[in-house]
C-alpha cells in the first residue's frame, strides 16, 4: 500500500538582532625593553562604532526606500534592538556616498561614452529649497546629480553632457538643444502633451497622434528584439 505524505511549509524569518565583535589589540614588552602593541583591523576605530552591515542596512531604507531619518533610527531599534541616532543615519549616509563616489564617477564615464543617453530633470527639495535632480540614463545605466540650476549652468557644473557625442534623447527645452550633440524627442514627452490636448481641449487628431506614435513605438520595440532596426528610440 503506497503511502501519500501531506506537506505543509511555514515561510518565516529568523529573529534579527545585532552582534558585539570586541577587538583587542595585545601589548608585549621585548627583552630589550621595547614595547609592541598589535594592529586594529583596518576601519576599527577608536571607541564604539557600526559595523558594514549595519551602516548599509540605514542607507538602504533612508536612500532607496526614502525612508525620514528619524523612522529610520526608529526602525533600526525595532528590527535589530539597535540604538542609533539620527546623526548615525546621516553620517552613514554620507560615509556611504564617499564610498561610492568613484563608482558614480565611472557610471557617469559610461554614459557620456554611449551612443544613446535619454537626459532629463525634475524639482526637488534641498534643505526647503529648490533644486533640480539630472537624470541621464540608457538602457544599463542611470547617472543622477542635483544642482540648483536647472539649464546650462547646471549642464557645465556637472560636466557630463558638454562631452556627449551621441544621440541625446530629450523634451526639447532649450539648453538641452543648444548642446553640440545630435538630438531626438522624447516621445513619452510627446505623448503626455498630445494626452492633454486630447483629456483636457478635446482635440481629436492629438488622440489620432497617441495611436500613430504608439504604435511606432511597438513596431520599434518589435524590431529590435528580432535584430531589425535602428536601436534607439525617443
Amino acid at each position: 500500500m503506497a503511502c501519500v505524505g501531506e506537506t505543509r511549509q511555514v515561510l518565516d524569518l529568523p529573529l534579527l538582532a545585532f552582534e558585539v565583535t570586541e577587538h583587542r589589540a595585545m601589548r608585549a614588552v621585548c627583552r630589550c625593553g621595547h614595547v609592541h602593541t598589535g594592529a586594529f583591523p583596518g576601519g576599527v576605530n577608536p571607541g564604539v562604532q557600526y559595523g558594514p552591515r549595519a551602516q548599509a542596512a540605514m542607507v538602504h531604507l533612508n536612500q532607496n526606500h526614502a525612508v525620514p531619518v528619524q523612522r529610520t533610527a526608529a526602525l533600526m531599534q525595532d528590527f535589530f534592538g539597535l540604538s542609533v541616532s539620527q546623526a548615525t543615519v546621516d553620517k552613514a549616509g554620507l560615509d556611504g556616498a564617499d564610498l561610492l563616489r568613484l563608482m558614480v564617477q565611472a557610471i557617469g564615464q559610461a554614459v557620456v561614452a554611449s551612443a544613446v543617453v535619454h537626459a532629463d530633470e525634475t524639482g526637488m527639495r534641498v534643505a526647503k529649497k529648490l533644486h533640480w535632480l539630472h537624470v541621464l540614463a540608457t538602457d544599463t545605466l542611470t547617472w543622477l546629480g542635483c544642482h540648483p540650476e536647472r539649464g546650462a549652468e547646471a549642464f557645465e557644473a556637472l560636466a557630463l553632457l558638454g562631452q556627449f557625442q551621441g544621440v541625446l534623447v530629450h523634451d526639447g527645452w532649450m539648453p538641452c538643444k543648444a548642446l553640440p550633440c545630435q538630438h531626438t524627442l522624447c516621445n513619452a514627452h510627446h505623448l503626455r502633451e498630445l494626452t492633454y490636448l486630447l483629456e483636457e481641449h478635446g482635440q481629436a487628431g492629438a488622440g489620432d497622434m497617441i495611436e500613430v506614435l504608439t504604435h511606432a513605438s511597438h513596431l520599434h520595440h518589435v524590431n529590435c528584439a528580432q535584430g531589425d532596426g535602428p536601436k534607439y528610440t525617443g
